[in-house]
């Protein structure tokens, strides 16, 4: 498989399979984010065009080609409708621009959410060292009426050999620091 984002240094996945593995969930994804574009003119100039934002739900639920077909063309035509929201005129760089939620709707998939969070924290330090991409990572977890937010973010270290990110965990800060050798292998 080839990948369209290998010359693109702004992303961090490369084939697709990230979001694909989101679907044990749900087969229902609610997207909202901000759609940013541009074109070049006749001139070779770039125009940007004005930023809008977005919601679209996408249902990988349907079992027959027919179903499948319809709710992509449901998405597409929830897509097309982003030109009729209104311009969006600067970005909160702290709020979450871009969503994804799920509804966990059997215990199944309640507990691939528990395992899939467990495996985060235990290797995110590993994630944010290996993908400087990455600048931070926040999970939310709304369950009823209990809530848990906990956010990951680099810390700035000009310590060699050591890489430190720093954890608020419902607005407790504590810093969690890996050492490795100069070729990238962790002691």
């Amino acid at each position: 498989q080839v990948s369209s984002k290998s010359e693109d240094n702004s992303t961090v996945g490369k084939f697709g399979t990230g979001f694909i593995q989101t679907y044990l969930l749900s087969e229902t994804v609610n997207l909202s984010s901000i759609l940013s574009d541009s074109y070049t003119d006749d001139n070779g100039n770039t125009v940007r065009l004005p930023m809008k934002r977005f919601s679209i739900k996408l249902d990988r639920s349907g079992k027959s080609e027919s179903e499948i077909t319809s709710e992509i063309d449901s998405a597409m035509s929830q897509l097309a409708k982003v030109d009729e929201n209104e311009d969006l005129l600067q970005i909160d760089e702290d709020a979450y621009n871009t969503c994804f939620s799920y509804e966990l709707t059997t215990a199944d998939s309640r507990e691939t959410a528990r395992t899939g969070i467990e495996d985060l924290i235990n290797s995110v330090i590993y994630v944010m060292l290996f993908s400087n991409g990455i600048g931070e990572i926040t999970t939310e977890i709304l369950s009823g009426e209990k809530s848990s937010r906990v956010r990951y973010e680099r810390a700035m270290n000009n310590i060699p050999g050591r890489f430190t990110i720093k954890i608020t965990d419902n607005g407790i800060e504590r810093k969690s620091t890996l050492r490795y050798v100069q070729d990238g292998a962790l002691t």
